[in-house]
């Protein structure tokens, strides 16, 4: 199954900067044969709904294949997390790193809450985070999200985002 992933950083770990624990989380991904098909640039943006001060977020989007279930790769994803040093699961607050599953290559809806985990396939709040989707519109624009019937990119452009986005330099 083809899965997009969203992952981002903005704390320093044992592996260095957020751009390290972004490269890093993919090496790790691939240990556990999540082959990388795609990946985007990365993007900056200030944190958001933060109460505390943090660093700024590093965000990109990569598109994998693998055999996995979709909660059996959202257990794999949460086993990266906290092997990159993120162990406390608070909403809001700085992170090593964080992989979400936004999207997979099929119209089927999925929402699995019957383990320890939430599966929520597609991601629902993917429409309202400009920094999860100007990555997805740059690696996969024609991709249809199954609830709203519409493009990415179509997606993309009728929505009005008011937080900062900067495409950085730097490659995954």
């Amino acid at each position: 199954m083809i899965y997009l992933i969203a992952i981002g950083s903005n704390s320093h770990s044992r592996f260095g900067s957020p751009i390290n624990n972004l490269k890093n989380s993919i090496k790790l991904l691939e240990t556990k044969n999540i082959q990388v098909l795609k990946k985007s640039s990365i993007y900056l943006s200030p944190p958001k709904d933060f109460r505390k001060a943090a660093g700024t977020f590093y965000n990109a989007v990569i598109m994998v294949n693998t055999s996995l279930k979709p909660i059996n790769l959202l257990r794999e994803l949460k086993k990266i997390e906290s092997l990159m040093g993120r162990h406390k699961y608070k909403k809001n607050t700085s992170r090593t790193c964080d992989l979400d599953i936004i999207l997979h290559k099929s119209k089927d809806i999925i929402r699995d809450d019957t383990s320890e985990l939430t599966c929520f396939i597609p991601h629902p709040e993917m429409c309202n985070r400009n920094f999860v989707m100007a990555p997805l519109t740059e690696i996969c624009p024609n991709w249809r999200h199954p609830v709203e019937e519409k493009s990415i990119l179509t997606i993309s452009k009728r929505k009005f985002f008011t937080d900062r986005l900067y495409k950085a330099t730097n490659v995954l």
